[in-house]
């Protein structure tokens, strides 16, 4: 199957073992797959697999969660969030616009930011730093206790407004 993905093998029928049926792929038909870079465990393919493919990267899209929750920008909060992942972490860990999206529109509510931001966004900022808190905190930055090293838990109307407050107010960020 491998082999017939090449352009110039399209339309080149061959019997498939068990069946003994005919197969060759149409030249109009493209394998689109799409990977996570941060996805360490999948991030190296085989050569004969990869030259077979062109490979675009894409990184994430804050115009896909304009708006706001409360005093929140969204796409503000979200370039600034990433801004920081990229320079701490890497440009390959930063959060996709998904994480933002509910049915395919931005969040709307603070309901859906705070968990949003508890369930999704930050279970794997925490995989990421391994357990280093100060990373965490240069990360999040006043969310995160000092005390515990633990992202702070706090009402959603809070959190709107603690977001809005360490990641837009055009105030830097810890180790900006």
């Amino acid at each position: 199957m491998i082999t017939l993905l090449e352009l110039d093998k399209r339309n080149l029928p061959v019997a498939l073992p068990v069946s003994k049926r005919r197969f060759s792929v149409p030249p109009n038909v493209r394998v689109i797959g799409t990977m996570n870079t941060a996805d360490r465990s999948i991030s190296h393919l085989d050569a004969a697999v990869r030259r077979r493919f062109a490979f675009l990267p894409v990184g994430p899209g804050p115009d896909a969660v304009s708006g706001a929750v409360g005093p929140l920008d969204l796409a503000a909060f979200f370039e600034s969030l990433n801004t920081r992942i990229a320079r701490h972490l890497e440009a390959d860990h930063q959060i996709g616009h998904a994480y933002l999206l509910r049915d395919g529109e931005p969040i709307a509510t603070e309901e859906d930011l705070a968990a949003a931001f508890h369930h999704e966004v930050i279970p794997p900022l925490e995989d990421y730093c391994l357990g280093r808190a100060e990373l965490l905190h240069r990360i999040l930055g006043g969310l995160v206790d000092a005390d515990t090293g633990r992202p702070l838990l706090m009402s959603p109307q809070d959190l709107a407004d603690a977001l809005a407050t360490e990641f837009t107010s055009g105030v830097p960020g810890p180790d900006a």
